[in-house]
């Protein structure tokens, strides 16, 4: 009870096992590597989106945190929510939207497909860090964004290809 009241009053969560406690979500931050030009009329979308992705994880809000990483990839965003790092991917990514240039041969199909279905498997079985992990080498390695509310994945090209 008390825990829980703290964190509907302050915000604080409290971890038992790690016997540590949080008082905000953390703020993400940009990779010191990441030189890419961000447009300003997006720069402030995408740091909201951030700011709510941080708040719907400190608030075990996955479903909400998920949708808001789909548009944050949708933008060309890598999220890392290990070290709360992102990357702005936006001009590869753009390049391949724009040049309709980023098909997927059927081998590399066929390995898109397998890492989704690992996906799948990795967050049935709870195992949420390692299922971003994929979800990250899907955007960085192969273009493909994955909707989990549709059940679907995106190439850069918009190409849509449904779950089953």
């Amino acid at each position: 009870k008390l825990a829980e009241s703290l964190f509907n009053l302050y915000g604080v969560s409290i971890n038992n096992r790690r016997k540590s406690w949080r008082v905000a979500p953390p703020i993400y931050k940009r990779d010191p590597d990441d030189l890419a030009q961000i447009p300003s009329s997006i720069l402030p979308v995408l740091l909201d989106l951030l700011k709510e992705r941080a708040i719907a994880r400190r608030n075990r809000d996955f479903f909400q945190a998920d949708q808001l990483l789909v548009k944050l990839c949708a933008f060309g965003v890598h999220v890392n929510d290990d070290t709360f790092v992102w990357a702005y991917l936006g001009p590869l990514y753009q390049q391949h939207k724009k040049k309709n240039a980023f098909n997927l041969s059927p081998h590399h199909e066929r390995t898109v497909m397998f890492l989704v279905e690992e996906r799948r498997r990795l967050k049935l079985a709870r195992q949420f860090k390692q299922a971003d992990l994929l979800l990250s080498k899907l955007l960085t390695e192969f273009s493909v964004c994955v909707d989990d509310q549709s059940r679907t994945w995106n190439t850069a090209n918009k190409r849509t290809i449904k779950l089953l």
